[in-house]
């Protein structure tokens, strides 16, 4: 029972786990064989997430690298072998029984991560609700309205948004407090026009950077800027906190 619920487990999505669970029951009627923990070894890691101020939730911490045959990469510690991919659709069957598949939930640690390493609340609040108003449509967009040169996972996005506001932090924290949540929005939009939109490219038919400039005019006005050229031939001016050509 253990071996079946351990191996399983660790391949279906949280959703599941309630269900398996139950055909586990089912199977095994009379027996409630606890799962073997190490709490120590998970204390520790919680205690490094923490001081790394990453996300120290179970699901993540709980998870091991098994193989399909229940034997675990054995690595040293100079050795690194991450397999990050959106999907197995080209995948060989050897391939994915050589090697261990993580399913990842639809969280989105990173970013919370990266915004739980700021100590200014008013920057915390500022920075939430630009990145739930801007985030998801942009990437909605990009996945139907435009051409970018090459692909570009969600995680490589959100790491080239935050980036970018980590270089900008300099002249946003040198404003006054009243008028942070103005220059927040002014800054974080130059950061997203280029997280989402530095890859898209003019093809033989249509020019994806002018589309992409009018759809954005078009759909966020709170952060004013010109509408005779591209959004991305603009930048801030240091002094008055606005978009220049």
């Amino acid at each position: 029972m253990r071996a079946l619920r351990k191996l399983t487990t660790q391949k279906i999505v949280t959703e599941d786990t309630t269900l398996f669970m139950g055909l586990v029951g089912d199977l095994f009627i009379t027996l409630d064989v606890p799962r073997t923990r190490e709490l120590e070894f998970e204390n520790q890691i919680r205690q490094a997430m923490v001081d790394l101020k990453l996300q120290h939730k179970n699901n993540f911490i709980l998870k091991v690298l098994t193989l399909e045959i229940n034997e675990r990469i054995a690595l040293t510690q100079t050795m690194r072998l991450p397999f990050d991919i959106p999907n197995l659709r080209s995948t060989t069957p050897g391939s994915v029984f050589q090697a261990g598949v993580l399913y990842l939930n639809h969280t989105d640690p990173y970013v919370t991560s990266w915004i739980g390493t700021s100590d200014n609340a008013t920057e915390k609040a500022a920075l939430l609700v630009l990145l739930n108003k801007y985030v998801p449509i942009c990437l909605e967009v990009l996945k139907t309205k435009f051409k970018i040169v090459t692909p570009i996972s969600e995680i490589m996005h959100k790491q080239m948004l935050c980036t970018l506001l980590d270089c900008l932090s300099t002249p946003i924290n040198n404003c006054p407090p009243e008028t942070a949540r103005d220059v927040y929005g002014t800054y974080f939009v130059f950061a997203c026009l280029w997280a989402f939109g530095s890859a898209i490219f003019p093809d033989q038919l249509i020019d994806w950077r002018v589309e992409f400039s009018k759809w954005w005019l078009s759909g966020f006005k709170t952060i004013t800027i010109s509408s005779s050229g591209s959004v991305l031939n603009y930048f801030i001016d240091p002094e008055r906190k606005q978009f220049i050509p």
